[in-house]
């Protein structure tokens, strides 16, 4: 390795599910963090926490932000989030359910009307 190459470390904290899979939860490259797709699972029982989509959507930006903690940043890091939806109907939930953390990662919502 030369000394331009940068490490890849593993990102784990027991404040957000551990990974089901052979992955991690996240992995930190230099100074830029990839974090692996979360679902509801709450860490401290392993549940599922989906009685409504507002309870996922906050728990898996509850768990978002503990691995953000974890590799030394925020919410406000965030570059991309991708949520993915099979009920188009719940397009405006993780929004208004997440909406104090999600303006830390969207500072601004744009919505398009003429």
């Amino acid at each position: 390795m030369t000394p331009n190459q940068k490490m890849k470390k593993p990102i784990f904290t027991s404040k957000a599910p551990a990974a089901i899979g052979p992955y991690s939860q996240a992995v930190q490259w230099g100074d830029v963090v990839f974090i692996s797709g979360q679902i509801p699972l709450d860490p401290e029982n392993g549940q599922l926490n989906n009685a409504t989509f507002e309870d996922e959507t906050n728990q898996v930006l509850d768990n978002l932000e503990a691995i953000c903690q974890e590799a030394g940043g925020t919410l406000d890091h965030i570059l991309k989030l991708t949520i993915y939806l099979t009920d188009l109907s719940n397009f405006l939930i993780p929004i208004a359910a997440g909406i104090d953390k999600i303006k830390k990662i969207i500072p601004t919502i744009v919505y398009g009307s003429k």
